[in-house]
């Protein structure tokens, strides 16, 4: 970026910094930090590094490909991952090895969530999450890429599909809140419930959306520590796809719903079978809102048969 640029992102942080995600003190942020990189030991070798964008910093971590062959090397189209709403990156730490064997696999830190990036100008609309999306892709150099989100990462990733699909080569969303259908009341009533509330609510929320259970630390600890320590401004609802919106999808794409989802309604089927019949999609019954954690070697499976199929070698 050039310096009139960091200029200009020096002057959006005075003028936004009410309206834009942060963290609640550097006693706060030092805490989450901790939390992450311990979690994040357990992933394959990576490389952790940034790019400049026009909404501010964008941390992100690279993990290489475990070993090349003739037919599936460095040069498979890279898998790009958006985490979900209140979580964190590490919340692929179940996927990213398996699926970086073969490929490089960069997990995003979204600019709106606790992380490492430090967003400087709110977002109020999916056009501008688009705008900052792209802005990334350019920062990494990738003109060819499988997106992959997670519940408001996949909302996202969905939005990216509908505003700026030219470098995509398959999207897969999965359990997308909103996006298909509207969020349930209950869920709303949940969500309500946690933001005004401390961690007794934070902790009964992990369980909800896990069927009953609580994540084991340190995994339990961050992502208390991504809701309580951390402020979220400056990022849209999830908009509700229109029937135009998915007939004007033409990147490869794939939905995968949890059949327990708390955020998406079974009825979110009849809505793909009306108005998206031509998209990929797979029901893991049983399986609640917390598909990574819950359902990690299906997911796997079922991206890797989606996407192998649009590999650019």
């Amino acid at each position: 970026m050039s310096d009139g640029g960091r200029d200009a992102q020096a002057g959006s942080s005075a003028d936004h910094r009410g309206e834009v995600g942060r963290f609640r003190s550097e006693q706060a942020r030092g805490r989450f930090l901790k939390l992450l990189n311990t979690v994040l030991e357990s992933w394959p070798e990576h490389t952790d590094s940034s790019i400049e964008t026009s909404f501010g910093t964008t941390a992100y971590t690279s993990v290489p490909p475990a070993r090349q062959t003739a037919f599936a090397g460095s040069s498979s189209t890279p898998l790009i991952l958006l985490q979900g709403g209140n979580s964190t990156i590490a919340g692929w730490t179940k996927l990213v090895a398996p699926w970086s064997k073969t490929r490089t696999v960069i997990a995003v830190d979204t600019i709106w969530e606790a992380g490492r990036s430090t967003q400087l100008v709110p977002m109020n609309n999916g056009e501008l999450v688009s705008q900052w999306f792209d802005e990334v892709i350019d920062g990494l150099g990738l003109e060819s890429l499988h997106l992959i989100g997670y519940s408001y990462g996949a909302w996202a990733a969905l939005n990216q599909a509908l505003h700026a699909p030219d470098r995509l080569a398959s999207v897969t969303a999965i359990d997308p809140p909103g996006a298909i259908t509207g969020i349930p009341l209950r869920a709303w009533a949940r969500l309500i419930r946690l933001m005004r509330g401390g961690r007794e609510e934070a902790l009964d929320f992990l369980a909800w959306v896990r069927n009953g259970e609580l994540p084991p630390p340190p995994m339990r600890n961050l992502l208390l520590s991504s809701t309580l320590d951390f402020v979220k401004r400056g990022s849209p609802l999830p908009r509700k796809l229109r029937a135009d919106d998915w007939a004007g999808i033409t990147v490869p794409l794939e939905v995968i719903i949890a059949g327990s989802s708390q955020f998406v309604p079974r009825r979110a089927l009849r809505t793909l079978r009306r108005h998206a019949p031509g998209v990929d999609v797979h029901v893991l019954d049983g399986i609640g809102h917390a598909v990574l954690s819950d359902a990690p070697e299906d997911t796997v499976s079922i991206v890797e048969e989606f996407i192998s199929k649009f590999d650019e070698q």
